[in-house]
């Protein structure tokens, strides 16, 4: 059907060829799905069935070897659009969204199939608190710490500059120099030592 989206398309790129192909389908016709690949694996965590609303609270783990789907232990608070990435073996998931914005802050263990709820995306410039709820993050590690960057709180006409770092090592939040434009649903990647953030929704788009 035309403007359909609750796709369940799962397409891979071959770097060596160049070339993309058809894979198993994902199990559930979603989008704003979060992955996430540890061990040779890929984890994906919630979505929408409509867009940007009606989240689920479904989860999957995929092997390449036996191109199959397999469920994992779902979300206990279903929602879409969260950032999820890997550190020390272990997926975090950072925010998203059911009805409007969280600052939830989950850890997935891949070995347990069980996760660890943390205290949520707060923390503090100094002597200002802040408040992390927060979606359509970009989000990468340096360090050992995980920059969240960027987003909004329920649509683009609230987007963020906020870098919030958070330090395993503490459990804490803390800022570091904001994104020149704010924005929500950019990509961010770190190399060369530097963190490079591109793409997005403007505000009021």
């Amino acid at each position: 059907a035309k403007h359909r989206v609750d796709g369940n398309f799962h397409q891979v790129f071959d770097s060596k060829t160049g070339k993309w192909e058809l894979k198993a389908p994902f199990p559930i016709g979603c989008n704003h799905v979060a992955g996430c690949s540890v061990g040779g694996k890929l984890y994906t965590f919630g979505g929408f069935i409509e867009q940007n609303r009606c989240p689920h609270s479904k989860c999957f783990v995929y092997d390449a070897a036996s191109d199959k789907w397999e469920p994992i232990t779902g979300l206990a608070r279903p929602r879409g659009a969260i950032s999820a990435i890997a550190l020390d073996g272990k997926i975090h998931l950072l925010g998203g969204r059911d009805v409007r914005s969280v600052e939830w802050h989950e850890i997935y263990d891949p070995a347990t199939n069980k996760y660890t709820f943390l205290s949520g995306m707060r923390g503090s410039t100094g002597t200002q608190p802040f408040v992390g709820q927060r979606d359509h993050m970009g989000v990468v590690i340096v360090d050992g710490k995980i920059h969240a960057i960027a987003g909004r709180m329920d649509s683009y006409d609230f987007n963020t500059s906020l870098n919030a770092v958070y330090d395993p090592q503490t459990d804490g939040w803390t800022f570091r120099a904001p994104l020149p434009t704010a924005r929500s649903g950019p990509s961010a990647v770190y190399i060369g030592g530097k963190i490079a953030v591109f793409g997005g929704e403007a505000t009021g788009r």
